[in-house]
């Protein structure tokens, strides 16, 4: 063998090892922040810049069957195993059962629009295929539908969690991680209606009884609203999210935390 052709069967496998090694880091990068941000970044309405507002990624509102019964969703962080295929890891609640749960994503349909005005960036829409399996709970399910996804990319900057409004975030009915599909029991195999969204769910018209944002009917109190109702109508609607009252009354909904 001659001594080229052994500097180009060494350069063959070099490649060879940095794609494998891109592919693998690849299924490393965490993407947490583009599903489940600490701070969604928008405008105020009333200039044209970018600014942070702190939302709580338990905001993450879901029901599943036809009561509108509570269906609780914390996003504990999100991996990307791909270019297109993402595993997002949650904690799950519906009724009395808390359960972890992975679902897996994959984009079907990806959409981008340049952003008319300022701050210029482009819109992108991505539609998702959504499957996953509730574990370490009693009674579990399979999780299967598809889920509208909404970012923006800033020019000369990398893509953020943004909602269906673009970066019109104060905007009514602004949502985000939209998801309809069905909810299948394992054991059983009944099958229902799940939905759940961030600051919105679809088809929640007789659940929802909110203007400008979120808020559950009165009568849904028995399917597990209350709380949230309760911290919605005695601290946010009233701009008082930092008082001690409120802190409690969040804590108290804080199930993810438990055991």
């Amino acid at each position: 063998m001659t001594h080229k052709a052994t500097i180009l069967i060494a350069q063959v496998i070099i490649t060879i090892a940095s794609l494998l090694y891109a592919s693998d880091s690849n299924s490393q990068i965490d993407v947490t922040n583009l599903f489940a941000p600490q701070y969604i970044i928008g405008n105020s309405c009333e200039s044209d810049t970018l600014d942070k507002f702190k939302i709580d990624r338990s905001d993450l509102l879901g029901y599943i069957g036809p009561n509108f019964q509570r269906y609780s969703i914390y996003i504990d962080s999100v991996k990307q195993t791909s270019s297109n295929r993402y595993s997002i890891y949650c904690r799950v609640k519906r009724f009395s059962k808390i359960c972890d749960l992975t679902l897996e994503a994959t984009e079907a349909l990806r959409n981008s629009k340049k952003y008319k005005f300022k701050p210029h960036g482009i819109d992108i829409h991505v539609t998702l295929d959504i499957h996953g399996i509730e574990s370490n709970c009693d009674d579990s399910g399979e999780i299967h539908g598809k889920a509208e996804w909404y970012l923006f990319k800033p020019e000369n900057g990398t893509p953020f969690f943004s909602s269906n409004f673009g970066i019109e975030t104060c905007s009514d009915g602004s949502s985000n991680l939209l998801f309809k599909g069905q909810w299948t029991n394992l054991n059983s195999n009944s099958k229902r209606k799940l939905r759940f969204g961030w600051a919105r769910i679809p088809d929640s018209q007789n659940l929802d009884c909110g203007a400008g944002e979120f808020i559950p009917c009165l009568d849904a109190d028995k399917y597990g609203w209350k709380n949230y109702r309760d911290y919605y109508q005695k601290c946010i609607s009233t701009d008082r999210a930092t008082s001690d009252e409120c802190n409690k009354l969040k804590e108290q909904d804080a199930w993810w935390k438990k055991p």
